[in-house]
């Protein structure tokens, strides 16, 4: 048992919205970063209840209520505020309208804490909605006041299987052999990639990833891959040079753990992209190397 420590500082918040959940499954989006957490409260509302007999406190019983969030950001990204309040924004000019049919969709929250140690706390709250911000904005003064926006989440459990949180140290020590801080912290393949990732112990990640210009549809980029043995799931990712950032491709067809080759469709023409694979689970578990190719014109 490691000993517990107090926790230093709170970052790396994302969303993820939640696109099916019943009795049959419970499915997410594409997970989704926020810049600019400052601060983030967890209550569980839990409720006591004590019974009394044979003149004394006889038994006790705890139950968690809806859960309340309190998330401090710097601000959110117009865009970002018009998908998880449930409001629209206009693609012509950016305008937000707000109105009496808004409806904030369900989806989960993730965040991590350090602690004083240098290592985290991930987290995920798995299921519930935004409230819209209260805003104040206040006047210029004598001294700089830095004005943040609190938004509230009012977490719930899901329906496929009544889980409401879940949470990792990344200095656990029943974590597999060899999963660090560094392999959840990926945004790609780690804690934030799924509101359900599990920590497995790392692989050795494809190495012999190659694109060509696709030889089919116009737009298409062709790759060839060992095959990922034992794979759970495989996914082909481009890279936005203009972001920074990886986002997920579209293939002719879902890439297996016996797959050896992936088509990437919807590119643009005679464009060139930079393109990866990232699997989860078997021996290559982990992100490939990259490699780069015209779209098809």
């Amino acid at each position: 048992m490691t000993k517990p420590l107090p926790r230093i500082g709170v970052d790396r918040l994302f969303y993820a919205l939640i696109t099916q959940d019943d009795a049959s499954a419970i499915v997410y989006g594409s997970t989704v970063q926020m810049q600019g957490v400052s601060q983030v409260g967890y209550n569980p509302n839990t409720q006591l209840a004590v019974y009394y007999a044979d003149d004394g406190a006889y038994e006790s019983v705890s139950q968690d209520g809806e859960a309340d969030i309190s998330i401090n950001v710097a601000d959110i990204d117009p865009a970002i505020y018009a998908e998880i309040m449930g409001v629209t924004q206009s693609a012509s000019n950016g305008v937000i309208s707000e109105g009496k049919e808004d409806s904030a969709p369900l989806l989960a929250i993730g965040y991590r804490t350090q602690k004083s140690n240098g290592e985290y706390r991930y987290i995920w709250v798995l299921k519930g909605r935004f409230g819209k911000p209260q805003l104040v904005a206040q006047t210029k003064g004598a001294t700089i006041n830095m004005q943040e926006r609190e938004i509230m989440f009012k977490g719930l459990n899901r329906d496929y299987d009544g889980k409401k949180r879940r949470k990792v140290d990344s200095d656990d020590v029943l974590l597999p052999v060899g999963v660090t801080n560094t392999i959840l912290n990926d945004s790609a393949t780690g804690w934030f990639s799924d509101p359900d990732f599990a920590p497995i112990a790392p692989g050795t990640p494809l190495s012999d990833v190659a694109a060509v210009t696709g030889v089919g549809v116009s737009g298409s980029i062709d790759l060839t891959f060992t095959a990922p043995t034992g794979a759970t799931a495989v996914k082909a990712q481009i890279y936005d040079a203009a972001f920074g950032v990886w986002y997920d491709a579209t293939t002719a067809a879902a890439i297996t753990a016996v797959s050896t080759t992936a088509i990437i469709t919807g590119l643009t023409a005679s464009n060139t992209y930079t393109v990866r694979l990232v699997v989860t689970g078997g021996a290559s578990n982990g992100i490939s190397n990259t490699d780069s190719a015209a779209a098809k014109a």
